[in-house]
């Protein structure tokens, strides 16, 4: 377990490449063998491998960090992985339907020289992905994913901290979710944050049904709980 640590503090590193070749080498560890089944190594091994060669599977991975980090009451830093993931997302979206070639992000003419090279920002990639939905100023798809933008901003400039109330501001006279009834405030806005995310995909991508990173996480939890209840 202090092994499997080692691999996730990678994944909160950023560094995702690194996080999936340190957990096959944990996965090939003989503590690991001993300990798991396996059916579930096997499992878990294809996943890492099929993730390692999709770029969408490596961002969407970072979705768990975000749900790990309102769930520890870590609002602030769940609300930057969040957005983050959500830039990410956005450019392999736009880099996958070559935006800059389709002119559906416009390089300013005095960048023009650097073709594929040129390199957009948030807001350039927000308003690609509008322009390609054929969204204008008044959907409510770019209000909220301005606002999102903008928080970003005052959030990283100010340096001031988020709640959950001021995170669920952000979608306040928005009607683009349909939540059921008798949700917590962390439910709520979990379920919108990862629908944000869900939307602004290639609908043609497979998305996984459960990151690895969760998967990883559980193995660990079940371990911890299978070896408190033998002592």
């Amino acid at each position: 377990l202090y092994r499997l640590a080692e691999v996730l503090s990678f994944a909160n590193n950023w560094q995702t490449d690194r996080y999936l070749t340190k957990t096959l080498e944990w996965l090939r560890l003989d503590e690991v063998i001993q300990t798991a089944n396996s059916d579930s190594i096997a499992v878990l091994k294809e996943q890492a491998e099929a993730i390692r060669a999709n770029e969408i599977a490596k961002a969407w991975e970072s979705t768990f960090l975000v749900d790990l980090g309102l769930y520890r009451q870590n609002y602030t830093a769940a609300f930057i992985q969040f957005v983050h993931t959500l830039e990410r997302i956005l450019y392999i979206y736009s880099i996958s339907d070559n935006w800059l070639g389709n002119d559906i992000i416009i390089i300013p003419d005095r960048l023009r020289y650097l073709g594929n090279r040129y390199q957009p920002g948030f807001k350039e990639l927000i308003d690609g992905w509008c322009n390609l939905k054929g969204f204008d100023d008044r959907h409510q798809w770019p209000r909220l994913l301005h606002k999102i933008r903008e928080q970003r901003n005052q959030v990283i400039h100010s340096g001031n901290s988020l709640t959950l109330g001021s995170i669920r501001t952000l979608w306040s006279g928005i009607n683009l979710f349909t939540l059921g009834n008798n949700l917590t405030e962390l439910e709520v806005v979990t379920f919108v944050l990862m629908n944000v995310l869900q939307e602004v995909c290639d609908p043609s991508w497979q998305i996984p049904q459960k990151t690895l990173l969760r998967s990883l996480y559980e193995f660990g939890l079940n371990t911890l709980r299978s070896e408190a209840a033998t002592t």
